[in-house]
């Protein structure tokens, strides 16, 4: 029983750790595509949302990860060392989701 609490705090941390960015990431972009895809004004108001919206797509994702590894860090059953296992192959699993998702997203697409 121990050996499957220990791999499952393992595969929550990975998850949790890989998902925070990019679901971050996913949803404000599609939100701030939306708004400014629908804002019909151009000029100065418009730039101004735009850069707004790349700054959260920037900043937000960060965010969600300091966030995400601070919640970690309190609630985990593995030393803290495994903490630092867990940050880099959740990032890289989430890379490689959103890979993925791009390429099917692009084969979807294609007529």
């Amino acid at each position: 029983m121990k050996a499957f609490r220990a791999s499952w705090d393992t595969l929550l941390g990975t998850t949790v750790l890989g998902g925070a960015p990019l679901l971050t990431w996913l949803l404000i972009s599609c939100v701030s595509a939306y708004i400014c895809g629908d804002f019909k004004a151009v000029g100065i108001a418009h730039n101004a949302l735009v850069a707004v919206a790349t700054a959260l797509t920037v900043v937000a994702p960060v965010v969600a990860t300091i966030a995400a590894f601070r919640w970690r860090k309190r609630h985990r059953i593995l030393p803290l060392s495994m903490l630092w296992v867990e940050l880099p192959v959740g990032l890289l699993c989430g890379f490689a989701f959103l890979v993925a998702l791009i390429v099917v997203w692009g084969f979807a697409s294609i007529e």
